[in-house]
């Protein structure tokens, strides 16, 4: 592209869209009243802007009489520039807005248990926003963490503590939270108790995830166990997902922690809470502080305002 020459680059400093929107819109109407009426101005500020626009370009655009006006020779020239102008500027405004409405946002979710919680919210979106698409991708924790570390996903939902640590140019929120329960088979002896105490807990072998899978939670775990006075003894088992963790405890194995609420229990196993209370499980979403994905700014602030 050509250096604009300075005369050029000072005149057009001080051009303005408005102003060529409004000189197109009175040729289109040729009448100062109707034009001032569909641009929602008043009459003598159309008039003092196209005023403005003349001495800005330092021509004469309008040939005025008692009677009227007329739109003059270099008038002509302009308009056509300037409609030309305007309409590829709204063609372009246009083919960008409809990109990022199609632009999809890459969500992380937990492949290891299913959370209500994350599905009302993400239903709501949804709602709010039929026409953008919304990937999902179940990951572990683990791969959760990489995910976002090479931005192959927008957003993740993960509980904390998470298993590696994450960038520094992340955010978090915690959406919602709730104590762990033990979940335990119905048939069980302790199943009709209205809470456990230390003593029943460290009389029930407990089904954990799997140190291998998530270091961090297990450490958790059995960190929350021994605070409540318990000594955890544990089920040795490789089971990753907590419906596996579930299934286990309903065949009478012993028990393991899960939140009420995030997901349905099947009908042979309880949810029982303990004596002090076991800490909270906290859900959190995880974004990048300045993402290149504008979707990314919606989802938060429906989060925000969201109540579960």
């Amino acid at each position: 592209m050509n250096q604009i020459q300075p005369k050029w680059t000072a005149m057009l400093r001080r051009l303005s869209f408005r102003q060529l929107l409004y000189f197109c819109e009175l040729c289109h109407f040729m009448n100062f009243r109707k034009a001032a009426e569909s641009l929602g101005v008043s009459q003598p500020t159309l008039s003092q802007q196209i005023s403005q626009l003349e001495e800005n370009l330092e021509l004469p655009l309008l040939s005025r009489s008692s009677t009227g006006f007329k739109i003059t020779a270099g008038g002509q020239q302009c308009l056509r520039l300037f409609q030309s102008l305007l309409n590829d500027c709204s063609e372009e405004l246009e083919n960008i807005h409809s990109k990022a409405q199609q632009q999809e946002l890459r969500v992380g979710i937990p492949s290891y248990q299913n959370f209500r919680q994350i599905d009302e919210l993400l239903r709501g979106f949804r709602v709010a926003y039929p026409s953008i698409f919304t990937h999902l991708i179940e990951l572990t924790a683990v791969e959760m963490c990489e995910a976002l570390a090479s931005n192959k996903i927008d957003i993740a939902f993960m509980s904390q503590p998470t298993p590696l640590e994450l960038p520094k140019n992340l955010e978090q929120l915690v959406f919602w939270s709730a104590h762990y329960e033990l979940c335990l088979a119905k048939s069980h002896k302790m199943a009709n108790k209205s809470v456990l105490t230390a003593q029943d807990v460290s009389d029930l072998p407990l089904i954990l995830l799997p140190v291998s899978a998530h270091p961090r939670q297990y450490s958790f775990q059995i960190d929350a166990l021994k605070e409540i006075g318990a000594i955890p003894q544990i089920y040795p088992s490789a089971v990753t997902n907590v419906s596996g963790q579930i299934g286990l405890a309903a065949s009478g194995t012993g028990a393991c922690m899960i939140v009420p609420g995030t997901m349905e229990l099947t009908p042979d196993v309880c949810s029982i809470p303990t004596t002090p209370p076991l800490p909270e499980m906290k859900m959190t979403i995880f974004w990048r502080t300045k993402s290149l994905n504008p979707l990314v700014e919606r989802f938060m602030l429906l989060v925000k305002n969201y109540k579960i």
